[in-house]
């Protein structure tokens, strides 16, 4: 049985403070106050040490990492502030403690499986969010819970200024990528709250452009620093350290059309949804991740269908994007038939121009889950695995993967860089500067990770006995490995 626990005098303080909200205005301007907002919402009181200095200081409505007086002790204690910032658009709820109408609220545990740490109760069941305000409100204040840092809780969805704000559809551009073919225009980047916020938890569409906050050491300074875009809005600066901390210059930049996200950002990626058969089991099983013939679930029929899955494995480098469908702004996207050259089968049209590759993207995702089309032979740039930045030489503009050189050329394309060079290497791809003389393949082979390299491409000792062709570019992991080391050569 649930152990009950006499309130304290904090908790009762904050279940008083609950109790006595400081609603918006009954006026005709309240609507303005509710924007976003769920009904009868609970701004609390001014009781804040910054109540009243025209910033809103209340955590619910900004990240923790904010370089303000966003603090946990603000909560509920900034009505005034707050109310008026909500208003004119300049802040939104990231994180909504809901009201006391759970089953154990005002227990001094914290019920909402949002939430982690000592002060979480042992419940986890998702009935209980947003449900027992009061215990997560002064756990949140007292240090003793915390938001999972993958939680979109925490996103800022922006007010409802856009033109085609509240119609149903999510407009942000940070959703989606800027080819598709509705109304996903810069200028309604945080400008179409309720629809994304909504749209966010139907699973419907996935954040694809986090601009992060505004952390940086040269914030608002009128240029965004984020080296992640390329344009006349970027400084000079260009060390990774103000990715994602730079977000009031980019979003301005970047809505102003002075600022384009750089080829290779995975955070514009879409990853989808999470309606496939093996979405959140901590398994990526998205094929364009993949190749066919990986030897577990990685199926077509999961593409954009494992996202949770599949941006934490792309987050942690544990996968790398092999296969990317583009966008549909293509002269004959959306009828039905795939004009990207990169593949072939039924599906295909008869288009051979390379103006379709990337650029034909829900044809031709239908044709591959369908199985009408295939990649052809030899990798095509979309589809080389060009792994993670954990190499020496890493992001200084050259490729130093062996993969793309001979082993003599006289700089620094060393057997240990492959598959760790990935930015440098994909830049010089795009650009033409090199090209992928050796393909490990994939894992698909009848003795995979056994330690030895089956593919007959390949001398040394690290080879195993095995001498058919069956096995080339299917042995990867185990051929890398021991090419890596040294005991293999072509």
């Amino acid at each position: 049985m649930r152990k009950f626990t006499t309130l304290s005098s904090f908790s009762l303080a904050v279940a008083l403070l609950v109790a006595a909200p400081v609603q918006a205005q009954s006026s005709a301007s309240s609507g303005a106050y509710q924007a976003g907002l769920p009904s009868g919402f609970n701004f609390g009181s001014n009781k804040g040490e910054y109540a009243n200095d025209d910033d809103c200081d209340d955590a619910r409505f900004h990240a923790d990492g904010d370089n303000f007086s966003y603090k946990r002790e603000h909560v509920l204690a900034d009505a005034a502030d707050c109310q008026a910032a909500v208003a004119a658009g300049t802040s939104s709820l990231i994180l909504d403690f809901g009201d006391d109408s759970g089953d154990y609220a005002n227990d001094g545990e914290c019920d909402d499986n949002r939430f982690t740490g000592s002060g979480r109760s042992i419940l986890t069941t998702d009935s209980h969010i947003k449900a027992d305000a009061s215990d997560c409100i002064a756990a949140y204040r007292a240090g003793t819970i915390d938001r999972p840092s993958n939680s979109f809780a925490d996103l800022v969805f922006g007010n409802n200024s856009g033109s085609y704000a509240n119609d149903d559809d999510c407009d942000d551009a940070r959703f989606h990528t800027d080819g598709d073919n509705y109304n996903y225009k810069r200028e309604h980047v945080l400008a179409d709250a309720n629809d994304c916020r909504a749209a966010v938890a139907a699973g419907e569409v996935s954040l694809v452009l986090d601009f992060g906050d505004d952390s940086g050491e040269y914030a608002n300074d009128g240029e965004c620093d984020d080296n992640r875009f390329t344009g006349a809005g970027r400084s000079a600066l260009s060390s990774n350290s103000h990715v994602s901390a730079d977000a009031s210059d980019c979003v301005a930049a970047y809505r102003a059309g002075t600022i384009d996200r750089g080829a290779t950002v995975f955070s514009d990626l879409v990853y989808g949804d999470n309606s496939g058969s093996y979405a959140n089991d901590d398994d990526c099983d998205d094929a364009r991740f993949h190749s066919d013939g990986d030897n577990v679930n990685y199926k077509r029929e999961h593409v954009l269908a494992d996202a949770s899955d599949c941006r934490a494995a792309v987050a942690s480098g544990e996968v790398t994007l092999l296969l990317d469908f583009g966008n549909d702004t293509g002269e004959y996207a959306n009828d039905g038939e795939c004009d990207d050259s990169r593949f072939t089968g039924s599906g295909r049209s008869s288009l051979t121009s390379n103006s379709h590759v990337g650029s034909d993207a829900s044809d031709c995702v239908a044709a591959y889950r369908d199985g009408t089309i295939n990649r052809s032979a030899g990798p095509p740039s979309g589809s080389i695995r060009y792994g993670n930045n954990s190499g020496s030489y890493a992001n200084d503009n050259d490729c130093d993967d062996a993969r793309f050189h001979a082993d003599g050329d006289s700089y620094n394309y060393k057997r240990q860089h492959v598959l760790a060079d990935a930015n440098d290497c994909r830049a010089a791809v795009a650009a033409g500067e090199v090209r992928l003389l050796l393909d490990f393949g994939n894992d698909s082979g009848d003795y995979t990770n056994d330690n030895e390299c089956d593919d007959n491409r390949f001398t040394g000792a690290g080879r195993s006995i095995l001498t058919s062709d069956s096995q080339v570019r299917r042995d990867a992991s185990d051929c890398i490995a021991a090419y890596r080391e040294g005991r293999l050569d072509r």
